[in-house]
């Protein structure tokens, strides 16, 4: 296998279908292009885990992810619903985050 060297330091994944997220966190690990991969199961625990590591960090832009990936159709509240939630946050304000929406649907 070719070593890579890692191009983010965080890449948080957010999906409320297990087997989703547990494929994207596969992939991203197989590629090996992030320090850290944090996979959560929904937007307000997305949004939680922001908090605690940027809000709770002062808006440290080490402590924010490089990359979101949301997923579009989830269970109470959809990815862009969460970017309206993200924009107000300290990571926001103090980062250059990459989002990019995830989705298996081909209606979304």
């Amino acid at each position: 296998m070719i070593q890579r060297t890692h191009q983010y330091r965080q890449i948080l994944i957010i999906d409320d279908d297990p087997a989703s997220l547990f494929l994207a966190r596969m992939t991203l690990e197989d590629m090996q292009i992030a320090q850290e991969i944090n996979p959560v199961q929904s937007a307000g625990e997305g949004l939680n885990f922001l908090k605690v590591k940027c809000i709770n960090g002062q808006g440290d832009e080490e402590n924010c992810p490089d990359l979101i990936l949301p997923g579009i159709n989830m269970t109470g509240m959809y990815g862009f619903e969460f970017l309206d939630h993200y924009v107000n946050t300290a990571c926001h304000a103090a980062s250059a985050t990459l989002i990019v929406m995830l989705t298996t649907s081909s209606h979304a």
